[in-house]
């Protein structure tokens, strides 16, 4: 579906930037929705931080932005300087200041702008109930946990009400825990203020929570872009689905019969079922079958009541199992040197006979060349 231009608030438009002989941006074409959540991720060097700079202007070297535009709230702001876009940006360092308390810290971008002492403060006791830190008015930042840090720095970018805010890996330093707890904070300011967020993460897991949508950039090319769910259970290209969750893969080979595609060659198979035509595949070319582990079923073997119409279902042998809590992962043979990893409720032995039904509803099929 066309995005209308009208709804986003941000709008780069084959943008491209480099640093001496490096291009770091190719074309980038990126509209963010007023009020949205966009995560944008990707490897180490794909460009993730350089997109925020150009956007908020804050690029370190002007070269950097060799053509393409941006344009933020309907304005051609791509020369425009850095504090006139009205974009606030809250650092992965935090940059907050530890000579001042919490209040010194989000009073401070006001009394830059120079407004009264009562508006100051009643903006600063509105923001200090939304991210619950009214009791900590008076603390120094030394005496605030992580999390409680994190939501200092967000807050003093949400207390002077910038279009759009940047969030360059805030997370990068909290544990587990402190992240999640963080995250729901995050999420909770964000229903009540409707406030525009840019999230620039590594981490996969912060951005399907987090996120309306996420853009994944590599090498400089954003490869995907769509809501959390359609990323990981439909993803366009083999550096997605690799790139969210675990993934297994098979060489497989196909021949049209009867206006149906069915699998030639993959294993031990039991049964084989008529599947969806792929445009993108060619006949008895070689192609991939991708399928998550949590969407693969494992039987034991003299469990055969299973709906042979439609799945694939394929015989094995357990050859490794993991432990992890609430599941196991169990990696099972299904020919020699192939297998495929399966998440499970249950136990299996190591050379255990087992069926693996894989229903054709959560099987993407890519052309492998």
């Amino acid at each position: 579906m066309t995005e209308d231009p009208k709804s986003a608030i941000i709008r780069t438009r084959n943008l491209e930037a480099y640093y001496g002989a490096n291009y770091v941006l190719k074309g980038i074409n990126l509209l963010v929705r007023r009020g949205e959540i966009l995560s944008i991720v990707g490897p180490s060097g794909g460009g993730k931080t350089t997109l925020l700079e150009c956007i908020s202007g804050t690029v370190k070297d002007k070269e950097a932005i060799l053509k393409g535009d941006i344009v933020i709230n309907g304005q051609d702001s791509t020369s425009i300087e850095p504090q006139k876009r009205n974009i606030g940006m809250v650092f992965q360092d935090l940059a907050l200041f530890y000579h001042l308390t919490v209040e010194e810290n989000i009073a401070f971008p006001l009394k830059i702008r120079k407004l009264s002492k009562k508006l100051i403060r009643e903006k600063v006791n509105s923001i200090l109930e939304l991210i619950k830190l009214t009791e900590k008015r008076n603390s120094k930042i030394n005496n605030l946990s992580g999390g409680e840090k994190q939501r200092v720095a967000l807050a003093r970018v949400l207390v002077y009400e910038p279009l759009i805010i940047l969030m360059d890996e805030p997370l990068k330093a909290l544990d587990q825990n402190l992240k999640l707890s963080f995250i729901n904070d995050l999420l909770n300011i964000h229903k009540r203020i409707k406030f525009t967020l840019i999230f620039v993460t590594h981490d996969q897991s912060e951005a399907l929570v987090l996120s309306d949508r996420i853009a994944i950039l590599d090498n400089g090319k954003i490869i995907q872009a769509n809501t959390p769910e359609i990323i990981y259970k439909n993803p366009d290209n083999i550096f997605t689905a690799n790139f969210f969750g675990e993934s297994n893969w098979k060489k497989v080979t196909i021949n049209k019969e009867s206006n149906s595609w069915n699998f030639n060659q993959i294993g031990n198979i039991l049964t084989i079922p008529d599947i969806p035509e792929y445009d993108n595949l060619k006949v008895q070319d070689e192609n991939l079958l991708w399928i998550r582990p949590e969407n693969i079923t494992i039987k034991k073997d003299s469990e055969q009541k299973v709906d042979t119409n439609s799945q694939l279902i394929l015989i094995g042998k357990v050859i490794d199992s993991w432990f992890f809590g609430n599941i196991y992962k169990i990696k099972v043979e299904v020919a020699e040197d192939e297998s495929l990893l399966v998440n499970s409720k249950e136990s299996y032995s190591i050379g255990e006979k087992v069926l693996l039904v894989l229903d054709h509803k959560e099987i993407k099929l890519f052309t492998s060349k």
